[in-house]
């Protein structure tokens, strides 16, 4: 997802296999494997320049719990780490 999302379309990009690829991530993972929200608001959201969607993933990461995925907290907290980090960049990203 993060290839077909951060490719422009010239070269093979695709914003729409993209989000396919994330959402069939979150569909696997119940939606709790956090890092795929992130990755849908940097290379799916953003690039649509789609500032409401980039925030709504971001905010899912920021206010779930960091025991969501049972052994995978690191995971979890790379996940909160990064959104938080794309949160701060938001101005010159958009």
């Amino acid at each position: 997802g993060s290839i077909y999302g951060s490719l422009p379309k010239m070269l093979g990009g695709d914003p729409e296999k993209a989000r396919q690829h994330f959402d069939r991530c979150l569909e696997i993972s119940g939606g709790k494997f956090l890092l795929a929200y992130v990755y849908l608001a940097r290379y799916y959201a953003q690039p649509l320049l789609d500032e409401a969607l980039f925030d709504k993933y971001l905010k899912t990461v920021l206010q779930a719990p960091p025991d969501i995925l049972p052994g995978y907290q690191l995971i979890t907290a790379i996940a909160r780490q990064k959104a938080q980090k794309l949160i701060i960049k938001k101005e010159d990203l958009f």
